[in-house]
């Protein structure tokens, strides 16, 4: 879906550098709790500091600038059919849906249930059908496989 509106930013430039210095505040001071051992291993050994008992990563401003300046400013997610293929960088926009529930009403009952394998199909199969979608996120999690099959 072509975008048809002129580029704009919502934010100006000033904007983007204080949310840029509060995240990298944020980073470096309090922050993220990361509960997958493997992956705080392999922070640390990138430079991270991680306090394994909380386990929370902290991320030095020095680590975060060499990190970022390694990154492209452009990549392709390639899609399985090569038609959907979303290229990020190249001054579109482009939209997924977000999140993740673990409770879902159910339009059957009337209540809320634990989700499952099914409202995954489901949401992808209505994601799908949205023109200004492009890239689908899994919104549910399913409660009624295995962990150590979602985990991997």
């Amino acid at each position: 879906m072509e975008n048809k509106f002129p580029f704009s930013s919502l934010f100006a430039p000033e904007d983007i550098k204080h949310i840029d210095h509060a995240g990298r505040r944020i980073l470096e001071r309090v922050g993220i709790k990361i509960h997958c051992r493997f992956s705080l291993d392999m922070l640390e050994k990138s430079g991270v500091r991680i306090d394994h008992n909380a386990q929370i990563a902290r991320f030095e401003p020095a680590w975060l600038n060499e990190t970022l300046a390694q990154a492209p400013s452009q990549f392709v997610l390639y899609s399985r059919d090569g038609v959907n293929d979303v290229h990020m960088g190249t001054g579109r926009v482009n939209f997924s849906n977000g999140g993740r529930v673990f409770r879902i009403l159910d339009m059957g009952t009337g209540g809320y249930r634990l989700t499952m394998l099914r409202d995954v199909a489901n949401t992808a199969a209505l994601v799908n059908q949205l023109d200004n979608i492009r890239l689908y996120i899994i919104s549910c999690q399913a409660h009624d496989i295995d962990v150590i099959i979602w985990k991997a």
